[in-house]
């Protein structure tokens, strides 16, 4: 049975509404965006091309919820860019059951170290890191401290630096109070079928 089906649809994950199209799926008694309050939930499409026309509606977001959603260092390199932005609004982040492996874990850790980063909620579970990809996070957690306080980087294979992480939640000056590294393992680095959905709040 693949991985993903064993864990089942995450507890947020509270619409059953499959999109069909490359924007917003609505049903005809739905209003327009225009008249939708600023926090209703959207879903779109599992594309990477959608996601990058949508950067600027991230940034404007407190909550993306991005699972399984096909996302590469392409995409990495655009929410990076969202996280850099000292105007982002955003601080909860799900990137779970993603390819991204060490390469875009790289590439987002360039915005997290960003001064301008408010992040506070961290979902990386499933996405093929390893050691390295979770050392990328180390650094950035020690040279970033004030913000995150959520890191999930379960179904992964952190190695080693699983205990640097898990160090961090003992020193005062990280905020950083809920890490989640298990399960774990060289066995979850298998790629396999994703539940793709895209959500903004």
């Amino acid at each position: 049975m693949d991985q993903c089906e064993d864990r089942g649809d995450p507890p947020w994950k509270t619409t059953n509404r499959t999109p069909t199209g490359p924007g917003p799926h609505r049903t005809p008694t739905e209003p327009g965006p225009e008249s939708q309050p600023k926090a209703q939930r959207w879903e779109y499409s599992a594309s990477e091309e959608v996601l990058l026309r949508l950067l600027p509606m991230v940034k404007a977001s407190n909550k993306a919820l991005l699972s399984g959603c096909n996302l590469s260092d392409r995409s990495c390199e655009g929410l990076s860019s969202v996280l850099r932005s000292q105007s982002s609004s955003l601080r909860h982040l799900d990137l779970s059951n993603n390819d991204l492996k060490d390469s875009g874990v790289r590439i987002l850790s360039d915005g997290l170290k960003s001064p301008g980063c408010r992040l506070e909620t961290l979902r990386l579970s499933g996405c093929l890191i390893t050691e390295e990809g979770c050392s990328s996070l180390v650094s950035v957690l020690k040279s970033n401290p004030s913000h995150l306080r959520l890191l999930d980087v379960s179904y992964n294979h952190p190695g080693d630096s699983g205990q640097e992480l898990s160090a961090l939640l003992e020193d005062p000056h990280w905020t950083l109070d809920t890490l989640r590294l298990e399960p774990g393992g060289v066995r979850w680095l298998k790629p396999g079928l994703r539940k793709c959905k895209c959500d903004l709040y």
